[in-house]
């Protein structure tokens, strides 16, 4: 999905990565916003700057959030699928995929 950002082009994806990510698609709704996992970029801006022990720049802050938003996923309901308009879009679904994978795990 992430390396298909900005090109259009749809990635189909598997049943259980559908679940996750219409359940961001329905949280991200019902937080107004609030809940967003197309925060890859930021989030990866931040790690490097946590390893590096150095705060990034309002420029390189600026720069991370043009690559995010909501607004800018798109789904393809009947066949599954999903994009990513921008370039350089990256989906961060640590925080809710590890609450599916508990959740599947007490299903089990």
């Amino acid at each position: 999905i992430n390396q298909l950002a900005g090109t259009g082009k749809w990635s189909p994806v598997s049943p259980e990565l559908w679940e996750v990510l219409d359940a961001s698609d329905r949280w991200n709704r019902l937080s107004e916003g609030t809940f967003d996992a197309s925060l890859g970029a930021l989030t990866r801006l931040w790690r490097k700057a946590r390893r590096q022990k150095k705060i990034p720049t309002q420029m390189e802050i600026e720069n991370a959030l043009q690559s995010c938003g909501w607004k800018h996923v798109e789904f393809d309901r009947q066949h599954k699928s999903i994009r990513l308009l921008k370039p350089g879009m990256f989906l961060d679904l640590g925080a809710i995929a590890k609450g599916y994978i508990v959740d599947r795990a007490f299903d089990i």
